[in-house]
C-alpha cells in the first residue's frame, strides 16, 4: 500500500486567504475582541487595523446614503438603569457614561452608570467623593482621563416639560475620574450664572467653551463662557455681531481646534430655531460669529432643540420625527402580527329605549368603527330584508365584509337609520323582544335565520383570521426580537437627517442631505430628550421620552409621554464585501 495515500494535510486559520480572514474578523466586537485580535500575529494585526478603519468608513457611507440599520438591545438580567430623559452622556474608553436625568414625575437623579459597549451590559459604579446634586440638562464632556460635569437644574415639584418654573439651577463644576471612580467638586474662580440646557465642548489645549443656556423661567442667554482647565478659572469672551439669539437646548459641534458649530436651539415657547452658526476662535481678537447659509432646508429636522446632534466625520446626524406624520404601514420585525380588524357591522340593531326617548339626535350612528358616517352606511333595506320571502341561502350576505366578534353579538351597539326609513325603526324595544307579537307574521323566524347565517359567517371569518395569524406568528417568531412587544395601530417613527458640514469653514455653507423616504424597518417611535453618542463604527441612542400615539387613538384625551431606558444601535446596513 502506497504510504502517500495516508498523508494528512492540516490546515489552520493562518492558511486562509486574507479576504476570507477579513470577512471572519469583521464580526468581532470592535471594543473588546479587536484589541485581543491585534496581539495574535502580524497578519491579524494588519487585518484588524484595516477593519477598524473600514467600520468607520462603512458608517460614514451608510449615513451619506441613508442606508442604516437599527438594532434594539434587550435588557439583560441583573442591574439596569432606570428610565430617564434629559440626562448627560459621554463616550469614554469603549463605554458610554450616563449621569443624572429626569423621571416621568420631573424628579431628578444624581447616579452615574456605565454601559459597556463590548459586552452590552450596564454597570453601576459606586463612586466615592462628593456627588453632584440630582439634576438634568447638565453638560458632560471628556477631558483627558476625566469627565467634566457642569450646570443643570432640578425641579422641586412637577411642571410641564417646556417650563423651568421655580427650579433650582446650578453652576457647580464636578469632575469624575473613571479610573479612580471618584467625584471631585472643583471650586472655580468667577463662575458664570447658574444655567441649564447649555452646550459645552473642549477645544485647543484645555479650554471648555460653554454657550447659551437658560437661567430660569423665560430667561435664556447667548453668552460665551470659557473655562481654563489648567488654572480652573472662568472668563467671558467678547464676540462680534451679529450673533445667535439667546437660546437653550442647542447642539455644539467641534470642527477643529479653532471652529465650533452651533446647531438649532429654543428661545422659549414658539421660538424654535433651525439656524446654524459658526464660531471662529481667535487668540487676541474677539471671537467671530457667522451664520451659515443652509442648502436644502426642506430636508432638515423639523425640531433641532429636543433632538441632539452627533458628529461623524464631516457629517452631523439628527434623529427626529419626519416633517409629516406617517401613514399606517407594514409592521416591522419587532412588532407582533396584526389582529384582524373588523369592518363596520352591516346589521341594524333595534334602538335602545333611551334613544327612542330622544336622548340621542336622530340620524346619529353608533358603530364599533370610528369615523363611519351616516352616508357611508347602506340603507336598512340593503342590510336586512325582513319580507316574508326570506331565503335560507347565505349568499344573500356575501356583501358583508366582516362580522363582529362573538362578544359584540351580546353587546351590539345601536345604529339608528336616518331619513325617512329611520322612522320605521323608532319603536319600543319591548315590542321587538322574543315572544312578543309582530306586525309581520314571519318577522321573528326571518330574524333568527339571519342571525344564524351571520354567526356562520362570523365563524368562517374567525377561522380564517386565526389561520392567517398563525402563519404570521410563526414567521415573526423566527426573526430576532428587536424591541418590546407593544401592539400598535400607527407608528410615527424617527427619521434620519444628515447635515454635511464639510464646507462650513471654507465656503460658509452647510447642506442637508436628501432624505430617504422609504421606511426604516426597526426605527423607534418618535422620541425626544434622548442621548446620541458615536462609538466605534456605530451610534448609540439611549433613553428619552416616547410620544405614545395610542392614547389619542383610544380616546384618552391627550398624548401620553412614556419615559424610556431603551438602548438602540445604529450601524451600517451593509456587510463587508
Amino acid at each position: 500500500m502506497d504510504g502517500s495515500k495516508n498523508t494528512v494535510f492540516c490546515t489552520a486559520i493562518d492558511d486562509l486567504p486574507e479576504e476570507i480572514l477579513e470577512h471572519i474578523l469583521w464580526y468581532l466586537s470592535p471594543y473588546k475582541d479587536f484589541k485581543s485580535a491585534l496581539q495574535v500575529c502580524k497578519a491579524w494585526n494588519r487585518v484588524v487595523k484595516g477593519l477598524m478603519v473600514h467600520k468607520q468608513q462603512a458608517l460614514y457611507r451608510a449615513l451619506t446614503e441613508s442606508n442604516i440599520t437599527w438594532t434594539f438591545i434587550p435588557p439583560e438580567d441583573g442591574p439596569t438603569i432606570v428610565e430617564r430623559y434629559s440626562h448627560s452622556v459621554c463616550y469614554f474608553d469603549k463605554s458610554m457614561y450616563v449621569f443624572g436625568g429626569c423621571t416621568s414625575t420631573n424628579t431628578t437623579f444624581n447616579d452615574i452608570w456605565r454601559y459597556d459597549l463590548g459586552t452590552r451590559q450596564w454597570i453601576r459604579p459606586l463612586a466615592m467623593g462628593i456627588y453632584p446634586a440630582p439634576k438634568g440638562y447638565a453638560s458632560m464632556v471628556k477631558y483627558k482621563d476625566s469627565l467634566i460635569l457642569f450646570g443643570g437644574w432640578s425641579h422641586p415639584t412637577p411642571y410641564p416639560l417646556h417650563q423651568l418654573g421655580p427650579a433650582r439651577l446650578f453652576n457647580e463644576l464636578h469632575i469624575y475620574s473613571p479610573v479612580s471612580n471618584r467625584w471631585t467638586l472643583v471650586h472655580t474662580h468667577c463662575p458664570p450664572l447658574p444655567t441649564a440646557g447649555h452646550s459645552a465642548s473642549i477645544i485647543g489645549d484645555g479650554m471648555m467653551v460653554v454657550f447659551g443656556g437658560s437661567h430660569g423661567l423665560g430667561s435664556s442667554c447667548n453668552d460665551l463662557a470659557v473655562l481654563n482647565l489648567q488654572t480652573m478659572t472662568w472668563s467671558k469672551v467678547a464676540t462680534t455681531s451679529p450673533k445667535p439669539l439667546a437660546r437653550y437646548g442647542q447642539s455644539q459641534i467641534v470642527l477643529d481646534s479653532h471652529h465650533i458649530l452651533i446647531v438649532g436651539g429654543c428661545g422659549g415657547p414658539n421660538m424654535q430655531y433651525s439656524d446654524i452658526w459658526l464660531l471662529t476662535v481667535k487668540q487676541d481678537e474677539p471671537w467671530k460669529w457667522k451664520e451659515m447659509e443652509i442648502h436644502n432646508p426642506e430636508n432638515s429636522s423639523p425640531q433641532l432643540w429636543c433632538h441632539p446632534a452627533c458628529q461623524v466625520g464631516d457629517k452631523v446626524v439628527v434623529l427626529s420625527k419626519p416633517h409629516k406624520a406617517r401613514a399606517p404601514h407594514a409592521l416591522s420585525s419587532h412588532e407582533p402580527p396584526p389582529q384582524p380588524r373588523p369592518a363596520p357591522s352591516r346589521v341594524w340593531v333595534p334602538p335602545r329605549e333611551d334613544q327612542v326617548r330622544g336622548q340621542r339626535p336622530q340620524g346619529q350612528i353608533l358603530n364599533s368603527q370610528p369615523g363611519l358616517s351616516a352616508h357611508s352606511v347602506p340603507s336598512k333595506r340593503a342590510l336586512i330584508d325582513t319580507s316574508d320571502s326570506s331565503s335560507d341561502d347565505s349568499d344573500s350576505y356575501n356583501n358583508v365584509s366582516a362580522a363582529p366578534s362573538s362578544d359584540s353579538f351580546n353587546d351590539q351597539q345601536v345604529a339608528a337609520p336616518s331619513g325617512e326609513e329611520g322612522g320605521a325603526c323608532n319603536v319600543s324595544p319591548s315590542a321587538l323582544r322574543a315572544g312578543m307579537p309582530s306586525v309581520r307574521p314571519n318577522a321573528m323566524s326571518n330574524r333568527q335565520k339571519q342571525l344564524e347565517m351571520l354567526r356562520k359567517h362570523e365563524d368562517r371569518l374567525r377561522a380564517q383570521a386565526i389561520q392567517a395569524q398563525h402563519k404570521k406568528s410563526s414567521k415573526f417568531k423566527a426573526r430576532k426580537c428587536n424591541s418590546y412587544l407593544y401592539p400598535r395601530d400607527k407608528k410615527n417613527t424617527m427619521q434620519l437627517h444628515v447635515l454635511d458640514v464639510s464646507t462650513a469653514i471654507t465656503e460658509g455653507c452647510v447642506t442637508w442631505q436628501p432624505i430617504r423616504e422609504n421606511f426604516m424597518e426597526d426605527a423607534p417611535e418618535e422620541t425626544i430628550f434622548y442621548s446620541l453618542v458615536a462609538g466605534r463604527g456605530e451610534l448609540v441612542m439611549f433613553g428619552g421620552i416616547k410620544t405614545e400615539l395610542n392614547s389619542m387613538q383610544r380616546d384618552r384625551g391627550s398624548i401620553t409621554h412614556v419615559v424610556s431606558n431603551d438602548i438602540r444601535i445604529i450601524s451600517a446596513a451593509e456587510c463587508i464585501k
